[in-house]
């Protein structure tokens, strides 16, 4: 997940003082990785208000039709979320938290005995991919709204993941022809050698 800021300004009393502060909002994003071809695609997405957790954000988009991995840094490391993607069939690897474990016959304890080897490795190596769509979308000036309604500054963050699949599908229909024009190239090819 990731913080759309804005520059629209609310007040606020924090501490007794009345201040205007910068709203911003929440974007979190179930991203899906294919290693072989390095493509990234948004399998779910939630704008939410700066309130909202990480971790709860990946409850509320969590389904059971998904398969594979479930990374995540040490906010993501939460029994309520361990329990619910072992529920769902994913393979947990979070990166732990430096508190200890007080369930220790939880589903996190288990997840987190297994962190050193495998799974530390692994978060090592595809961690960065996750924040490719963040990159990108800051390269873009879509991680900043200028609407001052929360409804469009929430379909703002709702862009970014439209933008990685977009990106994702041309990308992929340029592969496509890149492979039949090969395919194509080589038939014609072999019939000049036969004939």
């Amino acid at each position: 997940s990731t913080a759309i800021s804005t520059s629209v300004r609310e007040e606020r009393t924090r501490q007794g003082l009345r201040n205007k502060e910068k709203i911003t909002q929440k974007f979190h994003t179930l991203l899906g990785y294919d290693p072989p071809l390095q493509i990234v695609v948004v399998e779910g997405c939630k704008a939410t208000t700066n309130k909202i957790s990480d971790n709860q954000g990946a409850l509320q988009m969590l389904r059971d039709d998904l398969k594979g991995y479930s990374l995540g840094d040490s906010a993501y490391e939460t029994y309520e979320l361990n329990e619910e993607t072992e529920k769902s069939g994913l393979f947990s690897i979070y990166k732990p938290q430096k508190r200890p474990i007080k369930k220790t016959l939880s589903v996190k304890k288990r997840i987190r005995d297994r962190w050193n080897g495998n799974p530390k490795r692994f978060y090592k190596e595809i961690r960065g991919v996750g924040e490719v769509l963040y990159g990108a979308a800051t390269r873009a000036g879509l991680i900043k709204s200028e609407c001052r309604l929360i409804e469009n500054q929430h379909k703002d963050g709702l862009v970014i993941a439209l933008r990685q699949n977009m990106l994702t599908f041309l990308r992929l229909e340029a592969l496509i022809r890149i492979i039949r024009k090969t395919l194509s190239f080589r038939k014609t090819y072999i019939k000049e050698i036969l004939y």
